[in-house]
């Protein structure tokens, strides 16, 4: 079975997980790619950003985000990836903002970056980057004063 799961579930003994339930679990998210969907304009994003923009994604993930990405035809489309599997933190901890202004190669005064949760926001701006709230999601957090907000993702179009 796949390590981070087996350390999850020793994190949360709580839940009483046994192996075999465990390992459903982890089946459904590693292999069920069915049970991810992009927002609808991300793709026709990606595309007006392409030629103009290096692209970036920061996420705190497990190793079974490549085949997500690859299933969508998504992983062209960006320059740096930043997993917080690979790095060992999780948003906002510094090292995952850095890693990717490292990757990219641009100063974080001319970088964006779009999360929907506010921690993560501040964290990037606390590393110089400009944070955007993208509230799509139902139960959105509510945008912090001074702080960029678009409702869906092809909003950055128009903050560009």
């Amino acid at each position: 079975m796949f390590q981070p799961y087996s350390l999850l579930a020793q994190a949360l003994p709580e839940l009483g997980l046994e192996q075999k339930e465990l390992e459903a679990i982890t089946q459904d998210k590693v292999y069920n790619l069915e049970n991810y969907a992009l927002f609808p304009d991300s793709l026709n994003t990606l595309n007006a950003l392409w030629n103009n923009y290096r692209i970036g994604v920061i996420s705190d993930t497990w190793p079974s985000i490549v085949p997500v990405l690859e299933r969508f035809g998504l992983l062209p489309y960006f320059h740096t990836l930043t997993f917080s599997y690979k790095l060992g933190v999780y948003k906002p901890h510094p090292a995952m903002y850095q890693d990717a202004l490292d990757k990219l190669g641009i100063p974080p005064e001319e970088t964006i970056f779009i999360d929907d949760g506010v921690e993560n926001l501040r964290g990037a701006q606390k590393a110089g980057i400009q944070p955007v709230l993208i509230t799509a999601k139902p139960n959105a957090e509510k945008r912090p004063e001074g702080m960029a907000e678009i409702g869906k993702i092809s909003g950055l179009l128009d903050l560009l």
